[in-house]
């Protein structure tokens, strides 16, 4: 099929297109009509499209100098190609940028294709296509950077970090964008493997309780060691490589034992220009799909300076306009953090869902509760001792009767939250006021020598049911 197509294709510019493919393969002119290269030369030369099928584009290449302003480049070779889309390639044209950094090709109007200018000196350079089927001349220009092996230029000119629960976890997903210093491109030396060669790449430290963690990209170029991340990309000015992709990605856990508050700390192994700390308060947790998550942080005085040794931001916001989330999810956002390398960055949340106090002392009841065998007859005296009035035995009834009512409702409450029937926030309020009823409970059966497990049977009383 390709075959095909491309046959189809050649027999359809085959008396357009030829001129394109001929230089130096012209055959020979006719005495009457002047030859195809003088008159593009002169088109050229007049600097004007009198013949509306053909068109010079010019290719410019520059490099930056130190002040980061664009000088052309003689003598650089360049190569034009001549595609239909998506990648048919159907010539590729050569020429040398002169004195003023440019490279003129003299193309045929081809409607429906496209010209891809490319140079290969220190670096392997592509443009943006232009249109073959538009009037006038066309225009692209390359901009090619030197290039450097010391990572002490790099920077994050953006960070991302973004906070969402898990069980006893939070889960951590932070994007890096790197910038550099100076008009140049770092391109890491890996041809030498050993101990110094994390000297040799971007370092990106993560907090020291990180675990789990997982390059999402790029995976090939990145190493992790303990809660060190290893970066052996290629760096570009900001906007010199014509993308604002990130440049690393990463995820990992920090373990906050369903703790409503967590503290956040980052330790930064270099300059930072633009952070934000992101937490959406919204999951897709059944138990907790709405959150009221807090964030505290350094603010930035108005002169943009913050405590020494801490990453300082310029605000608190649900804005999420320079966030990159789905829409319509709510988030609270510390944005516009900056901070230099050897700085911490250090955001105080509060408000994770987390379990009522009572969860872990309900194991340890249901434990008692089931452990019983051997200990009846032991507190059945003690109760038969100490209860012997009506009185004391009805007290002791009551104790027991209010204890199993509360055990209940506690239960009750446990399913309710299971079931997404109630709010994190009211089960938390009513198990924390059941304990509380449970403790006064539990101290007057002690008070009276009555292990608080003990069942109404055991300890010689009825109606405690």
């Amino acid at each position: 099929m390709i075959r095909i197509r491309t046959l189809v294709l050649a027999a359809a510019l085959v008396g357009f297109a030829l001129p394109v493919f001929a230089q130096g393969e012209d055959p020979a002119p006719d005495p009457a009509v002047p030859a195809a290269d003088a008159v593009g030369d002169a088109l050229v030369e007049a600097g004007r499209d009198v013949d509306p099928r053909w068109r010079t584009i010019h290719v410019r290449v520059v490099r930056p100098d130190e002040t980061f302003a664009d000088q052309p480049l003689a003598d650089q070779r360049v190569r034009l190609h001549l595609v239909v889309p998506p990648h048919e390639v159907f010539d590729t044209r050569e020429a040398t940028t002169g004195l003023d950094g440019v490279a003129r090709f003299r193309v045929l109007r081809t409607a429906g294709a496209e010209a891809w200018a490319e140079v290969d000196g220190e670096q392997r350079l592509f443009s943006d296509p232009i249109d073959l089927g538009a009037a006038g001349d066309g225009d692209i220009e390359l901009r090619l950077w030197g290039t450097t092996a010391d990572p002490s230029g790099v920077y994050i000119s953006r960070a991302v970090t973004v906070l969402q629960p898990a069980e006893e976890y939070l889960i951590v997903q932070q994007v890096f964008t790197f910038g550099i210093d100076g008009p140049v491109v770092f391109r890491p030396d890996i041809g030498e493997p050993g101990p110094g060669m994390r000297d040799r790449l971007v370092h990106v430290a993560l907090p020291d309780d990180a675990v789990g963690v997982r390059v999402i990209r790029p995976e090939d170029t990145t190493r992790v060691i303990e809660t060190d991340l290893f970066f052996g990309g290629e760096v570009a000015p900001a906007g010199g490589d014509g993308s604002q992709q990130p440049h690393l990605i990463v995820q990992y856990s920090v373990r906050h034992e369903n703790a409503p508050s967590y503290l956040l700390e980052q330790p930064l192994s270099m300059d930072v220009e633009l952070a934000s700390v992101v937490v959406p308060q919204t999951t897709e947790y059944a138990r907790h799909p709405v959150l009221d998550v807090h964030l505290d942080v350094p603010v930035c005085s108005d002169e943009g300076a913050g405590p020494a040794g801490v990453m300082c931001f310029t605000e608190i916001t649900d804005d999420v306009d320079d966030v990159s989330l789905a829409a319509g999810v709510d988030v609270r956002v510390a944005r516009g953090g900056r901070a230099a390398a050897g700085d911490v960055m250090r955001v105080t949340t509060d408000g994770w869902p987390s379990p009522a106090p009572w969860r872990s002392w309900a194991g340890w009841a249901l434990v008692l509760l089931g452990a019983l065998a051997g200990t009846g007859l032991v507190v059945a005296e003690i109760a038969r001792r100490r209860g012997g009035s009506d009185g004391a035995r009805l007290r002791l009834a009551a104790l027991l009767a209010e204890r199993e009512r509360l055990l209940g409702e506690m239960a009750s409450w446990s399913e309710r939250l299971s079931r997404g029937e109630v709010l994190e926030r009211e089960y938390e309020l009513q198990s924390t006021r059941i304990h509380e009823e449970l403790g006064a409970i539990f101290r007057e059966l002690r008070n009276l020598g009555i292990e608080p497990d003990a069942s109404a049977e055991e300890v010689g009383v009825s109606g405690a049911a």
